[in-house]
């Protein structure tokens, strides 16, 4: 009977694990369950950085931003298949902008929980902002600390009781400002103590808005499908720090893919980056958080002899936007990643906000490969991708001692999304998409 029963639980044991095989190929490892370590290996064409970068080395780096340039002056590199993601066609802009347009966001203008109450990238209130500068009326409705929103301190479990207080307000608040679109924080499935889409609807039917709902972190190791729940309420989805395609099973089964804003970018307060005062005294910095492998490129640029800065949010807290904002104007050289994991033997990643917030800042940008980055921005002409963290250590030399071309890159980076990518050409694209 034992023996029986020994044979019976090894073959359970077996199929559990072809099954945790066949979810791993498909779907991909989740980053803390992922042992791989090939980007700490030397880089197969520049080799070990821990000796020093040769000057043969830096010869090849050399003609190998040269050679990029060239071609981008020549037009031998095509623009990024995916740059004209906002643009509207002259003649519908012109009359769509005829029409005043309101925009009432709901969202999380603190973290959760937070005393003092700090909020260290744009989010929300950076949305806000944005469209006000594009030429929108705009109102907020604030739940940081009411509702159970999604942030990174955790969701909060606030009491049915407060929850339908403030969905109460909520609902006068727009009944007042009768706002052409509504536009919500959708970074998470709700539970108890927030809006739903039940709420949602019945606002939407009430008060005849439009629905924008925002998802940040979207990609298909996630264990919840926030596409499909907030989908089917709302007229548009934007996704702001995304990977989309490559077989997301989220997306892939979505069925009315017309209806969402595959954005690269968030909509940014650009103004808040324009200070030009500030002296870049930062060779190479980070500002965030700890994951995503950022720690072993960075700890490895430092023991390599790069001057390297870093504020990881898990040592300090969470600190004031202005503050971020100084530290990025400050930096020459901003690092960061969006790894999510290893899908189908490949390497994935999002796209983070503090891509474009790097550019804003005028920082040369490198960023490790993986995530949809080269869609959007063409490789070493307005960003340098690094596969590894000699990579990373090698051109930072490079780059630090060679200020002209770090210049040329920044700059070209900034105009660039200004010109695709600027928070004006968000809103109207948004426009053109609620009144097609």
């Amino acid at each position: 009977m034992r023996r029986v029963h020994a044979k019976l639980m090894l073959k359970v044991r077996k199929i559990g694990v072809n099954i945790v095989r066949n979810l791993a190929d498909r779907y991909g490892v989740p980053p803390w369950l992922n042992e791989q370590t090939e980007y700490l290996l030397p880089s197969s064409w520049l080799g070990s950085a821990t000796s020093g970068t040769s000057p043969s080395q830096n010869r090849i780096i050399r003609n190998l931003f040269e050679e990029y340039a060239n071609a981008w002056s020549s037009g031998s590199i095509s623009l990024p298949v995916k740059s004209e993601v906002f643009h509207v066609d002259e003649g519908r802009l012109k009359s769509l902008q005829k029409n005043s347009i309101s925009i009432g966001f709901v969202g999380t203008r603190y973290y959760v929980n937070e005393v003092p109450l700090t909020i260290d990238y744009g989010g929300f209130p950076g949305f806000a902002e944005s469209a006000r500068h594009s030429g929108f009326q705009v109102s907020e409705f604030d739940v940081s600390q009411t509702l159970s929103v999604n942030g990174y301190a955790g969701r909060r479990v606030t009491s049915q009781q407060i929850a339908n207080r403030e969905l109460h307000r909520l609902r006068e608040h727009l009944r007042d400002v009768k706002p052409n679109i509504v536009a919500v924080d959708g970074n998470f499935v709700p539970g108890s103590g927030c809006y739903d889409t039940e709420f949602l609807a019945d606002l939407k039917k009430e008060l005849g808005f439009s629905l924008c709902t925002f998802i940040a972190d979207f990609h298909e190791l996630q264990p919840e499908d926030k596409l499909g729940y907030w989908g089917e309420v709302s007229d548009v989805v934007v996704f702001t720090a995304a990977s989309w395609s490559r077989g997301n099973k989220y997306f892939d089964r979505f069925p009315r893919k017309e209806s969402i804003l595959a954005s690269p970018c968030p909509p940014a307060d650009e103004t808040v980056w324009s200070r030009s005062t500030l002296v870049k005294d930062i060779d190479l910095g980070f500002w965030g958080g700890k994951g995503r492998r950022r720690t072993s490129y960075l700890d490895f640029a430092s023991r390599c002899g790069v001057e390297t800065s870093t504020v990881y949010r898990e040592e300090v807290g969470r600190k004031p936007m202005e503050e971020y904002v100084d530290f990025l104007l400050r930096t020459k050289i901003s690092f960061t990643s969006g790894f999510t994991g290893i899908a189908a033997g490949r390497r994935t990643g999002i796209m983070t906000y503090r891509i474009w917030e790097s550019i804003l800042a005028r920082s040369l940008l490198i960023h490790e490969s993986g995530c949809q980055i080269d869609d959007y921005l063409s490789p070493f002409i307005h960003y340098v991708p690094v596969d590894n963290v000699h990579e990373l250590v090698h051109y930072s030399r490079y780059l630090l001692a060679n200020e002209e071309t770090s210049e040329r890159i920044s700059t070209a980076a900034y105009s660039f999304y200004m010109r695709n990518y600027s928070s004006t050409k968000f809103w109207n694209r948004l426009r053109d998409m609620i009144n097609r």
